[in-house]
């Protein structure tokens, strides 16, 4: 049975990531009206270099999906809201040995990275059925287990985090890194 106040779900929304990448999509918007370009110039600036960031943050913030849920079936790691080929994927807590949450090595880059969770399965466990993340950037595609999920619009509370695992897992390890 469920314990309501152990269930941990991350959901799509509004947080600092995702505001950051709207303005970053409105900065095509900002420079031509800046450099005062003419008004069909604007536009077919902006919607060539910031439309399609701007529509797909919006979309996917605005969703409030689960991205992440952990309850005593186990761990179900979202779909995002756009078609992509994206599915949600469900493990349960028997087949998964730990749950990493970790950022990608990039460089010695000070831009904030994305954000992964993981789960790594026991040895043994059935074939997966769905991958929620169809596209991976391929300076980290060796590096991830298939379920894997790239965090982009939502955000970890980790002690929550803890907590559920604690509460429906105690053998799993978590392991929170970056």
């Amino acid at each position: 049975m469920e314990s309501h106040s152990s269930v941990y779900e991350a959901r799509y929304g509004w947080y600092r990531r995702s505001v950051v990448a709207a303005l970053i999509s409105l900065l095509p918007l900002a420079l031509g009206l800046a450099l005062q370009l003419p008004a069909w110039c604007v536009v077919l600036f902006s919607v060539a270099f910031g439309g399609l960031g701007v529509i797909t943050t919006v979309v996917v913030a605005s969703s409030r999906r689960v991205a992440v849920r952990m309850d005593d079936r186990g761990v179900t790691l979202g779909r995002v809201p756009l078609p992509t080929g994206s599915r949600e994927l469900s493990v349960p807590w028997e087949d998964i040995e730990l749950v990493r949450v970790w950022q990608p090595r990039i460089g010695s880059s000070t831009f904030p990275k994305a954000q992964y969770i993981s789960l790594e399965r026991r040895a043994g466990s059935p074939p997966l059925t769905g991958h929620p993340d169809l596209f991976r950037p391929s300076n980290v595609a060796e590096e991830l287990p298939p379920a894997s999920k790239k965090l982009s619009w939502c955000e970890l509370d980790p002690a929550r985090l803890q907590a559920a695992v604690t509460a429906f897992a105690p053998e799993v390890r978590l392991v929170l890194e970056g």
